[in-house]
């Protein structure tokens, strides 16, 4: 596959996976090319519009573009009618836009030393987001005594501690990771992701 696909697109192709599951986890520097002087490709790495922005720009300009839409619409239909999306939902879009953000920004300026590591934004979303589900739960437990199973609660509670410890070692890895290792620390995150999904999806087949 490395001989196909440029460091760029592979990032790309995990964030794909990962939109409708969780926030993309790296942005690998070397592979960078907002600004490149090359004619297309024929990748597409450097296809470059009349405004000189590369193909990755472009990209990175409509997926947050379409990341903000989605989060606006959503507050949106929340003000119109309370509770329309959970806040769990809202967060998780509020976390996505903010990174799909990120990654515009380092896009447009990949040697940027002020850029910040997506590994560890990544995982501050995550956190933030086990948080909010944490809190919710709890806060409909004292309101209606046992609504939310011990178990459910105790399996919050871990989730919360695991992002706790991944944002520790996303920081203590902050700069250390080759190409591999932060696509390898992206399909880890994605199999998490995947098995919650799961796992939930079998939960909701038990009820019915």
């Amino acid at each position: 596959m490395r001989q196909t696909l440029s460091g760029m697109r592979w990032v790309w192709l995990v964030m794909g996976l990962a939109a409708g599951l969780t926030i993309s986890r790296s942005w690998p520097e070397s592979h960078l090319t907002a600004g490149v002087e090359s004619q297309t490709g024929t990748d597409g790495t450097t296809d470059k519009k009349g405004n000189g922005e590369s193909l990755d720009v472009r990209y990175a300009e409509a997926y947050a573009q379409l990341a903000q839409l989605q989060l606006q619409q959503a507050l949106d239909a929340n003000e119109k009618m309370r509770a329309t999306f959970s806040k769990v939902l809202i967060e998780r879009l509020r976390q996505h836009a903010r990174i799909a953000g990120q990654l515009l920004e380092r896009t447009r300026n990949p040697d940027a030393s002020s850029q910040p590591d997506l590994n560890i934004s990544s995982a501050e979303a995550e956190l933030k987001l086990a948080e909010v589900k944490l809190q919710t739960s709890l806060a409909l437990t004292r309101r209606v005594p046992g609504f939310e199973p011990k178990a459910d609660l105790e399996q919050l509670r871990a989730k919360v501690e695991v992002a706790r410890l991944r944002l520790e070692k996303a920081r203590q890895l902050s700069g250390k990771l080759s190409l591999e290792e932060n696509l390898q620390w992206q399909v880890n995150q994605l199999r998490d992701d995947l098995l919650e999904l799961h796992i939930a999806f079998e939960s909701t087949a038990l009820v019915r």
